[in-house]
């Protein structure tokens, strides 16, 4: 898969940045973009966005299935009753919900916790042109952005 920077408008990154609310990954994605661009030489920042809509796309593809482990897990927490199940069996209604991009309705607090499988898994399935180290670096630092302007509570560390 390539990544095409040719019709940067009809990305739908490019048609965020609504106020008055929490704001969804793809907006809080949008912004990093844009704040990277004010500091970023040119081909920097295409290598910015790159990994900015390979790590959208990454987070589309796990977002919903790291949802609703994450909400099963709470249920079994509650109940204390054992997970009994094997496999996530998903209802209607989460089926419902994965037709939409997780990026375009749910809020950036968790976009840190795609950051091992982009950065070990997607990245090199995509082959998004760009060193480990690079990805690993814009990924580091976007996440960080996130952390300091409130977008999210998660920290990354490096180990």
């Amino acid at each position: 898969m390539g990544w095409e920077l040719d019709r940067p408008e009809e990305h739908p990154l490019a048609q965020v940045m609504k106020g008055g609310r929490l704001k969804t990954c793809d907006e809080v994605l949008a912004e990093y973009c844009m704040e990277a661009a004010k500091v970023s030489n040119e081909a920097y920042f295409e290598k910015i966005c790159v990994t900015v809509l390979g790590y959208r796309e990454c987070l589309n593809k796990y977002g919903w299935e790291k949802l609703f482990e994450e909400q099963e897990e709470s249920k079994v927490e509650e109940d204390h009753s054992p997970k009994i199940k094997t496999c996530l069996e998903y209802t209607i209604k989460q089926q419902i919900r994965m037709k939409t991009p997780y990026s375009a309705i749910n809020g950036a607090e968790k976009l840190p916790e795609i950051a091992n499988e982009f950065v070990l898994l997607f990245a090199k399935e995509c082959e998004l042109g760009l060193s480990h180290n690079e990805v690993v670096e814009i990924t580091l630092n976007m996440c960080e952005w996130m952390y300091s302007n409130k977008h999210t509570k998660t920290r990354i560390d490096l180990i």
